[in-house]
């Protein structure tokens, strides 16, 4: 145990020069209601010189937890907020504040303030960790930090659930961190979000995507029930500066059959949805969703580019069979390379609306697809 949620148990873990501030190896570890990287208040960064909490073996750690006591502030270390090693797993990383101050209204972020996008707040290389949780208390917020969000670059079958990535305790303003909200680099099964009921996670307001998913082995991960661009509410825009998900790998899922596996992915400044052919990425699926719309399907909150654009072959759109009479912005259309943001070519007009989508295949043959209605 290093910290607790009695009064006076959590330590100030601060201005330390060593190869890590807390990384205990043993199994079942503890670590709860510390403040490591900042001053006594909160408020102020007092630097660790590399990571914040280092875990370079073991499994079963519970790094903070459901009640404010329990909660870890993560904040202006040098290095990543939260590193956890490739041999490292079963992880439970919960109710922490991770690159804000002590109140999660203000960026303190983890990362080298002299390198831009430096660090993450969490990056994790091992498997079967869980950043979150579906109960309120178990909400990370991740926002702040100089590099990414969440790094995900391992073994797989991790889980990120219930988080504010990229927004503030509230869930109503932008903090977002400097680079991606979430990266998934060649790793496969992992979940973001889900149907359950406080699963989903908001991710916004990061100035480059909200969601960056690449390599061959990024396979079979699902995306489900998030907001990406909106406030927590998911009636205003808080758009990442970019695109909302940049989908790579191959057998992805971006949404689902059901409301609760639905994402909300609009207000983001480029486009909603990206797939591209950098790394023979094939098979993914887009269902579902609202894109460019707010969380009930009705007002317009558009993405400042297309809703879908596919650079690449065998990608499957799907969800309504047939085409709405309005689209409630300009981000609702799916487009072609090459297209403009306003303009489907060569196929409709209106092909994402508060009715979810079309079904479409994407022929290798350049610039072919066609709708199955």
């Amino acid at each position: 145990m290093i910290g607790g949620t009695e009064a006076g148990a959590g330590n100030l873990i601060s201005g330390v020069v060593i190869d890590r501030s807390v990384g205990p190896d043993p199994d079942g570890n503890r670590i709860q209601g510390n403040i490591i990287g900042l001053n006594a208040r909160g408020d102020a960064r007092v630097s660790n010189q590399s990571y914040g909490i280092a875990l370079h073996s073991g499994k079963e750690t519970t790094i903070g937890g459901t009640s404010p006591a329990a909660r870890n502030v993560v904040s202006g270390n040098v290095a990543d907020g939260i590193f956890l090693n490739s041999s490292v797993t079963g992880i439970q990383i919960q109710g922490n504040y991770i690159g804000t101050d002590a109140a999660g209204s203000q960026a303190i972020g983890n990362g080298d303030v002299n390198t831009p996008f430096s660090e993450e707040a969490i990056h994790i290389q091992g498997p079967k960790n869980i950043v979150g949780g579906s109960v309120p208390g178990a909400r990370n917020v991740i926002s702040g930090n100089r590099g990414s969000g969440i790094v995900v670059a391992s073994q797989g079958e991790n889980q990120i659930l219930g988080n504010y990535i990229g927004v503030s305790a509230s869930g109503a303003s932008a903090l977002g961190n400097g680079w991606d909200g979430i990266i998934v680099s060649n790793s496969a099964r992992n979940v973001i979000g889900g149907a359950t009921a406080g699963a989903g996670n908001v991710i916004s307001g990061n100035r480059r995507n909200g969601v960056d998913m690449g390599g061959n082995e990024s396979t079979g991960n699902r995306l489900q029930g998030n907001l990406i661009g909106t406030d927590a509410t998911g009636t205003q825009s808080l758009g990442n500066s970019e695109v909302g998900v940049n989908l790579g790998g191959n057998n992805n899922t971006l949404g689902g059959l059901t409301p609760a596996e639905r994402n909300v992915i609009s207000g983001n400044t480029l486009d909603g949805v990206i797939i591209s052919g950098v790394f023979g990425n094939q098979r993914n699926r887009i269902i579902g969703n609202y894109i460019g719309t707010d969380i009930r399907g009705i007002g317009a909150l558009g993405n400042g580019g297309s809703g879908v654009l596919l650079i690449t072959e065998e990608q499957f759109v799907s969800g309504a069979r047939k085409p709405a009479q309005a689209t409630p912005s300009r981000s609702t259309a799916v487009t072609a390379s090459g297209s403009t943001p306003d303009r489907v070519t060569p196929l409709y007009p209106i092909l994402s609306s508060p009715t979810r989508n079309w079904e479409l295949n994407w022929e290798p043959t350049p610039g072919l697809i066609w709708a199955t209605v």
